[in-house]
């Protein structure tokens, strides 16, 4: 005869809420954070650097490391 609230079931509950959580508001305000955090830091490298970007993409076949 199976329980209702078997430690199986309460545990897969538990881990099964806290995986929802984390994988919906709590990731994304952690990476919308981290992603802020870095680009401010860093002082926007993203943006300031596109120019080194294309040349080295442009230019990549040539050299060899």
């Amino acid at each position: 005869m199976s329980h209702l609230f078997s430690t199986d079931s309460v545990l897969y509950t538990a881990i099964a809420t806290l995986s929802d959580y984390l994988w919906s508001h709590f990731l994304i305000a952690l990476l919308l954070g981290c992603g802020l955090y870095f680009t401010c830091r860093l002082r926007f490298a993203q943006f300031r650097m596109v120019g080194e970007m294309v040349r080295l993409l442009s230019h990549s076949g040539q050299y060899h490391l």
